[in-house]
């Protein structure tokens, strides 16, 4: 993969794809599913989205739980789907994490719990132009393994391998002391630096008391030090269904929601979510900046960038801005003063050209600079179509 200013990622996570049973489905990927309508079908809307939209990456994660509950039928549908949503994004490398519900699991299982895994062609490497044995055996014989490239370096981390009767992951000191060692000799290295495992290193915040700290990465304070003291520049999980983005330190967490489950989305009307990353490389700065683009999955519509402002998880969000939030909102009068007094409207577009900071705000800056513009200057956003942008425009108070 040549050089590049910039790296692009599809990302989408916990697929549950099972075999359609007696109409018990917990998910919108089932295998008694047709190609048509397409807007019922997670994957065919989003390989129509891929196309109308031109997106091509260069990698392509896939954050765990392909299956549900160990579902072999399901796993097995779930990973010809991905291949599809692979070849469709002419991606270079297909990386796995390992989910909880790809384990094979429970009293009556005489397998080893990484059987259905370990048997299965491009699982959880695939790139294009190489071979990936050597990762996979360091990765199931480590627990994780470090794949580097001209232009990132990647750390998956196997968060799901080992789980006690509480279904917490089982990383311990010496797992950890591993990963430090392994990091040593990549601490100096400006290239882009990406974490990703199926369960959370923070604890986020959920909309009921089912879902608890029983789930996260034990001992994820001491990971997240390791992973700051390495220049990390973002960690990505799955397992939360709901979208969310915040820091531990100086790292943004990105969690990327459900591609196609119906548990929690459902019961909290959230919709399914898949997201476009473009991370730009440092250039002398001490982190890389980033932009995610997130759409939205119904069976009325299909994919699309929702259209309201205060959706639960913005269409358009980021990491890594450097410029203080006041700074940033008084700049935008400056640079737009004039349209601003005489009541115009100002494009998004418009803005991020004179002032790109604002592009990289995460959703808790970008909420607050949106305050902070009308309380200042009378300046609200209005959401455009089904673009996912935003106009700004002086209000009368």
């Amino acid at each position: 993969m040549p050089e590049k200013k910039s790296i692009s990622i599809a990302i989408i996570s916990d697929l549950h794809c099972q075999k359609y049973e007696n109409g018990n489905i917990r998910t919108k990927l089932h295998t008694k599913l047709y190609d048509k309508p397409i807007n019922k079908h997670p994957v065919q809307s989003f390989k129509s989205i891929i196309n109308s939209e031109g997106k091509k990456v260069d990698y392509f994660f896939v954050l765990g739980d392909v299956t549900n509950q160990a579902n072999e039928e399901g796993f097995i549908f779930g990973i010809k789907l991905i291949k599809e949503l692979f070849d469709s994004l002419h991606a270079e490398k297909l990386l796995y994490a390992v989910g909880n519900h790809d384990l094979l699991f429970g009293k009556k299982e005489k397998r080893e719990p990484f059987h259905m895994l370990q048997n299965t062609d491009d699982y959880p490497f695939h790139f294009k132009e190489d071979n990936t044995t050597e990762f996979e055996n360091k990765f199931w014989a480590n627990g994780f393994c470090i794949i580097e490239d001209n232009n990132t370096i990647i750390l998956i981390i196997n968060s799901g391998g080992e789980l006690n009767e509480k279904k917490i992951s089982n990383i311990d000191d010496a797992f950890l002391n591993k990963i430090e060692k392994e990091l040593e000799g990549y601490k100096k290295s400006k290239k882009i630096k990406i974490a990703i495992s199926h369960y959370h290193p923070i604890q986020h915040s959920d909309m009921d008391d089912f879902y608890t700290s029983l789930d996260m990465i034990e001992r994820a304070d001491r990971l997240m030090d390791i992973l700051e003291k390495s220049a990390f520049d973002l960690y990505i999980h799955g397992h939360k269904h709901i979208a969310r983005l915040n820091y531990s330190n100086s790292i943004p967490i990105f969690c990327a929601g459900s591609f196609s489950s119906l548990e929690n989305t459902e019961k909290f009307s959230i919709p399914n979510t898949a997201h476009f990353l473009q991370i730009f490389e440092k250039e002398g700065l001490e982190k890389s900046k980033g932009i995610i683009e997130t759409w939205n999955y119904n069976l009325i519509d299909g994919w699309r960038k929702s259209k309201d402002p205060d959706s639960f998880f913005p269409t358009h969000t980021g990491f890594g801005a450097d410029t203080e939030i006041n700074e940033l909102a008084s700049q935008v009068y400056f640079h737009f003063k004039y349209e601003i007094d005489n009541y115009l409207e100002v494009k998004y577009n418009a803005i991020i050209e004179k002032i790109p900071d604002v592009q990289f705000l995460y959703p808790a800056q970008q909420k607050r600079f949106e305050e902070i513009l009308f309380e200042m200057y009378s300046l609200a956003y209005s959401q455009i179509n089904y673009s996912g942008y935003k106009s700004l425009k002086k209000q009368i108070r």
